[in-house]
C-alpha cells in the first residue's frame, strides 16, 4: 500500500481493522499488563502455558533469592523480560477459536466438506 501523505503506511487487517487483529486475539497490552503484575501471567493470557508458568514459577524463586541478595538483579531482570515478552507473544498468538477443543461426534466437519 502506496504511503498518502503523513509518512505513516498503515496496512490494513481482516475488514479494514488498521490493528490487523481478529476477533479473539490476545489483546497486546492487556497481555503486558498482565505481566507486570506477575510475570508469566500475560504468556499464560496469550495461550502459552509452558512459558507462562516457567516464568511465574521462576519469579516467586527469584522473591525467595531476594532475600539471599542473588536476586536483585533476576528479579527486575525477569519481570522486565515477562513484560515484553507477552507484548511480543500476543501479536504471535493464534486466534482464540484455534484453541478452543473441537466439537465432539465431528458432525461441523462433515458439514464444512459439504
Amino acid at each position: 500500500m502506496p504511503d498518502r501523505g503523513g509518512g505513516l503506511n498503515v496496512k490494513r487487517g481482516a475488514r479494514g481493522n488498521p490493528s490487523g487483529l481478529r476477533a479473539g486475539d490476545p489483546n497486546r497490552w492487556l497481555a503486558a499488563l498482565l505481566s507486570l503484575l506477575w510475570p508469566g501471567l500475560g504468556q499464560m493470557y496469550g495461550g502459552r502455558w509452558g512459558k507462562g508458568l516457567l516464568m511465574f514459577f521462576g519469579q516467586a524463586a527469584n522473591l525467595v533469592l531476594l532475600f539471599a541478595t542473588v536476586g536483585l538483579l533476576s528479579v527486575p531482570a525477569l519481570w522486565l523480560w515477562g513484560i515484553i515478552d507477552a507484548y511480543a507473544g500476543a501479536a504471535r498468538a493464534p486466534a482464540a477459536a484455534s484453541r478452543r477443543p473441537a466439537a465432539s461426534g465431528g458432525s461441523q466437519t462433515a458439514a464444512r466438506r459439504a
